[in-house]
């Protein structure tokens, strides 16, 4: 009897087991981390936010000063920094700020006021500076946050078992896109899941809590659960939307999506006697086309306007976008009676494009990408075709779903095994970091380690400097690292010290005061003396060694650019060294004693000069950072080199995007516009406003570094020939690259002259030409020109070199063609002008190799041919990239956005940024974003 009991024990606990793991798991797995960080992007770009609260929240992490719940807070961006203000009072200030959620549960929260929405945010506040603009993130606990998911992508007046699949889905997503670094995990928008705050609705709010914890796994992985409004009745292949299939994401029919009356589809009827038909003129000229081909072929030749159709006797769908089963056809073949003239009826077959053609001027287009799915039914008065499918078609459709729950009584796990075949459902355990205090009031007047004594200003400044410039310093309350932080610091920051006290400093900073660790500041007013270091002694000499020779650079009064200059000192100057102070030596030239970089400088003995360092890691590469300058107006060079005393590659202006490669020193080595070169890391924005513009060396040619000029005077460029060009170059040099090119007579504003250059502004861009080919006013002519070949032309006599074939020659850079609409083309000419015959059509977003180009033309070379297309249609992208393979192209950086076409292999793209792995890419008119994985840059 015992081992029977034994046995029937054993044998229930393997049927338990059978029953509990196949495809839904019973047991609760290890707790985790349950927080999502979900950027507020509907909040939109403010400089200020307002919102009110129904909970009471901590500041910073301290529980001593804290928000009570319905209090009106604003967040406000001014000077770079943050600030808080609690009911008309100032709370708190830094370029961060964290506000912590005192309740849990997901009707506690906060309700933004301006912008307004009546949705509560339940969690913790993040607030940062992105771009120029407040930032805002809400860490939320993962269930109140799938309560707000699956209220917006469903509703709560959707069947409870669609809800419960909807919430599995939602929740496995976001945990799957959660990320251990960066500011979030994913957005509020559908390029993520829609999220506005927490919903109230009784049916979803029970779906979540039935299904809590529940997350989909396939093979011990989490799996990617995407879901779309209607598939049209089929599902689609993950890879024909993204890179690759995943076994649970199958193609099969869907009938539960086809029949719900409610999934979006429109349809257009062909009637069968063709004069009853009421078509687009786009439709009827080309099935009468199509239809004189036809007849032409056969031997009766005729003119598109002498054919006359009788009648539609069929339409058939063939060639889908993918393999079968899919149903996305690009084509339908009609098959008609038409006559020419007086001839005799007779049957005609003959193919129309779907998408480009029936799908926009029938109507029948529903998404933005090529991915509807088709068919034609037939009756006794026509035929019908019909377009189905609202968004990519992957995984669950949210009508197929519906019907499933609502008319066939399906439950959640029906759904997810229809859609899902092969997943698992575990029961996760998640933790919820909020909620751990109440009540408090504003300001902190309880905490003492708030009170903070009275502000001085001592006028002693110092900067933030950090190993890592996208790196945050912490903001302490009281001189102690297990202090609270009260906000973070952005490398380069300039801030006010107060005092010290030991390894601390206490700062002032956007109004608010706080400390940071000392050894993180690089103080600017504050001059130490210098100490002289082994290899430099007190009376050695060395010699000022700029790029140029017609440099010059300041004696500045301290060690730091942003002290007095007591005099400027010539390429050459001869100086006596004192002493070394950091990257600074102490020295005295004309009887004045201060300081200049120690890597400008040649010693007498021991030496040579400082070698340019190379970019350290500071920045990663990819980083991408703002430039600016503190004025809408501003503009700045790119220089060779890091020093103002290299030559200028390009000039760029406030607002630039650009990428971080490494820095060195104070310099930052970046690219922008397809230029690798160098700009001070003081004004690019990783988060935080920079410092005050202040240049170190003095700009060659006069003038400000940002390219201003005092009093303006100009030239005109004199050339033997009316069809030559004059080149106009990045730096004062022949070896420099060509920025612009001028034609005769052109006038052009001067704002320097050095030797055999002039710096000139012209097309919008500041450039070098040489002297002997300018006119100035004010001043006689001379002879002689640099003239170089333009549009094929060979070289002046005086000047003879080999004539370069289009087909071999260099390639400038490249241009992508940005048309107003997206169905235009630009015309390739076989000369530079509007007059030439047309040789070619350049479609819209196609990448152009520029050859040569003037004010009005660009000889550009497309497809193996060479021609003269207008530069006003023409945009030079940051930089352009080779499809390795093909590559699907997205409405927005995310798998789970909607699907716009594929580049294919072998095709180059204009590539505007690149960010978290996506590229911003143009194509087809548009632009949209793809893998950079799958390209390789030029």
């Amino acid at each position: 009897m015992i081992h029977k009991r034994t046995l029937y024990r054993v044998a229930a606990i393997l049927l338990a087991v059978v029953f509990c793991f196949p495809a839904f798991e019973c047991s609760a797995l290890a707790a985790q981390d349950g927080m999502i960080r979900v950027k507020l992007t509907r909040l939109g770009t403010r400089q200020s936010i307002s919102f009110r609260t129904n909970c009471a929240y901590a500041i910073g992490g301290s529980t001593g000063r804290r928000i009570p719940s319905g209090a009106n807070c604003t967040v406000t961006l001014s000077g770079g920094g943050l600030t808080l203000t609690v009911n008309g009072a100032q709370a708190a200030a830094g370029v961060s700020l964290e506000l912590r959620r005192g309740s849990s549960g997901g009707a506690n929260g906060a309700t933004f006021t301006s912008p307004s929405y009546s949705g509560v945010y339940p969690g913790d506040l993040l607030f940062s500076v992105s771009s120029g603009s407040i930032q805002t993130v809400l860490r939320a606990y993962i269930e109140d946050y799938v309560v707000g998911v699956v209220a917006c992508e469903m509703g709560n007046s959707f069947p409870t078992e669609a809800l419960k699949a909807q919430a599995i889905a939602a929740r496995t997503y976001a945990l799957m896109v959660k990320k251990s670094s960066g500011s979030y995990d994913l957005v509020d928008n559908t390029s993520a899941q829609a999220f506005r705050g927490y919903n109230t609705g009784s049916n979803v709010v029970a779906a979540v809590n039935a299904t809590r914890g529940m997350v989909a796994y396939y093979n011990g992985s989490m799996a990617r659960l995407y879901y779309a409004a209607s598939n049209g009745g089929q599902t689609e292949l993950a890879g024909n939307v993204w890179t690759s299939n995943l076994p649970y994401l199958v193609q099969k029919d869907d009938p539960y999506d086809y029949e719900n009356t409610a999934s979006v589809k429109k349809s257009y009827t062909f009637r069968r006697d063709f004069s009853a038909n009421s078509l687009p003129d786009s439709v009827e000229d080309a099935m009468r086309s199509a239809v004189a081909a036809e007849f032409t072929k056969n031997g009766l030749s005729t003119a598109a306007s002498g054919v006359i159709i009788e009648s539609i006797d069929g339409i058939a769908l063939h060639s889908p976008n993918y393999p079968a089963p899919s149903r996305t056809y690009t084509k339908a073949r009609f098959t008609v009676t038409a006559r020419a003239g007086s001839s005799g009826a007779r049957s005609v077959s003959f193919d129309l494009a779907t998408y480009d053609l029936l799908e926009g001027a029938l109507g029948l287009g529903i998404n933005s990408s090529d991915n509807e799915t088709y068919e034609v039914t037939e009756t006794s008065a026509g035929f019908t075709l019909t377009a189905r499918r609202f968004g990519h078609g992957v995984g669950m459709s949210q009508r197929g779903a519906q019907q499933m729950a609502s008319k066939y009584g399906m439950s959640y796990r029906d759904i997810l095994t229809f859609y899902f075949p092969g997943i698992e459902v575990r029961t996760l355990e998640f933790t919820d970091t909020t909620g751990n205090f109440s009540g408090g009031t504003a300001g902190g007047e309880e905490n003492p380690e708030s009170t903070q004594p009275p502000v001085e200003s001592t006028g002693i400044y110092a900067v933030v400097r950090l190993s890592d410039s996208s790196s945050r310093l912490n903001l302490r309350a009281q001189p102690s690292a297990s202090s609270s932080v009260v906000g973070k610091l952005a490398h380069g920051t300039r801030v006010e010290v107060l005092e010290t006290r030991g390894d601390w400093a206490r700062i002032l900073y956007a109004g608010a005061t706080g400390y940071v660790m000392k050894s993180y500041l690089q103080l600017e007013e504050s001059v130490p003396v210098p100490t002289p270091t082994a290899g430099v002694s007190p009376g050695q000499w060395a010699t000022l060694t700029l790029s140029s020779t017609s440099g010059r650079m300041h004696v500045r009064q301290g060690p730091s650019t942003s002290t007095p200059s007591l005099d400027i000192l010539s390429h050459g100057a001869r100086v006596e060294v004192l002493g070394e102070t950091g990257e600074w030596s102490n020295i005295r030239a004309n009887g004045v004693v201060g300081y200049v970089k120690t890597q400008y400088l040649v010693f007498d003995a021991a030496a040579t000069a400082t070698p340019t360092p190379a970019p350290t890691a500071g920045a990663p590469s990819g980083q991408w950072a703002t430039l600016n300058l503190g004025s809408s107006s501003g503009r700045m060079h790119v220089r060779q080199g890091p020093s103002t005393s290299t030559p200028s590659l390009d000039i760029i202006a406030h607002g630039a995007r650009v990428e971080v490669l490494g820095e060195v020193g104070e310099w930052s080595n970046i690219r922008v516009n397809g230029v690798v070169g160098y700009v001070k890391t003081q004004y690019l924005v990783f988060g935080a406003q920079p410092a005050e513009d202040e240049e170190e060396d003095l700009p060659l040619f006069g003038g400000s570094e940002t390219g201003e000029s005092g009093g303006a005077s100009y030239a005109t460029v004199k050339l033997s020939s009316s069809s030559s060009q004059l080149n106009v170059r990045a730096s004062a040099s022949t070896a420099s690259r060509v920025v612009a090119r001028l034609s005769h007579g052109f006038r052009v504003e001067v704002l320097g002259v050095s030797g055999d250059w002039v710096k000139i502004r012209a097309l919008g861009v500041e450039g070098y030409v040489a002297r002997a080919y300018l006119a100035l006013e004010g001043e006689e002519e001379e002879p002689g020109e640099e003239e170089l070949p333009w549009f094929g032309e060979s070289q002046p006599e005086t000047t003879p070199a080999p004539t370069q074939g289009a087909a071999s020659q260099p390639v400038l850079f490249y241009a992508v063609v940005v048309l107003s609409e997206p169905e235009s083309t630009l015309s390739i000419r076989e000369y530079a002008s509007t007059s030439a015959q047309r040789i070619g059509r350049a479609a819209n977003g196609m990448v152009l190799e520029v050859l040569e180009y003037s004010d009005g033309w660009a000889k550009v070379r497309w497809q193996g041919q060479v021609g003269f297309a207008s530069r006003a249609y023409l945009q030079r992208p940051a930089y352009t990239a080779v499809a390795q393979e093909d590559v699907a192209v997205y409405a927005q950086p995310s798998f789970g956005a909607a699907a716009i076409g594929r580049v294919d292999a072998g095709t180059r793209v204009a590539v505007d940024e690149t960010r978290d792995g996506w590229a911003h890419v143009f194509y087809k008119g548009e632009w949209g974003y793809a893998l950079m994985a799958g390209f390789k840059p030029d």
